[in-house]
């Protein structure tokens, strides 16, 4: 699903300003909406880029978006993201390698064994 909040007119909530069911896709999808827009307001609230519109929207085309989904989905079936993640935090040296639960679960278990 997709969904989008934004603060309300004064500031004191969130509302969902728009969803949508990406996948499964549903059967009926005469009244689901072909595209949708954040305005660039709701992005950058008061440092909008000089020369632009704060009503302007940023288009996302729901399409486009399952395409991009099912193919990224497709191409790390065979990845971990936490094992991607950690890889990324350790090349960046902002983590350091550090015991899995599941190796002090063994180590535990042969200490239990000796």
């Amino acid at each position: 699903m997709v969904q989008v909040y934004k603060t309300s007119q004064d500031k004191k909530e969130i509302v969902k300003s728009f969803a949508a069911t990406l996948l499964p896709r549903p059967m009926n999808q005469e009244n689901e909406p072909g595209e949708f827009g954040i305005a660039l307001e709701d992005l950058f609230g008061g440092s909008i880029p000089e020369g632009h519109d704060p009503g302007d929207e940023i288009m996302f085309n729901l399409k486009k978006l399952v395409e991009f989904v099912t193919t990224s989905m497709t191409a790390t079936e065979k990845h971990r993201g936490s094992d991607h993640a950690v890889n990324l935090l350790k090349a960046a040296g902002v983590s350091e390698a550090r015991e899995t639960w599941a190796q002090g679960k063994r180590r535990g278990l042969n200490l239990e064994l000796e």
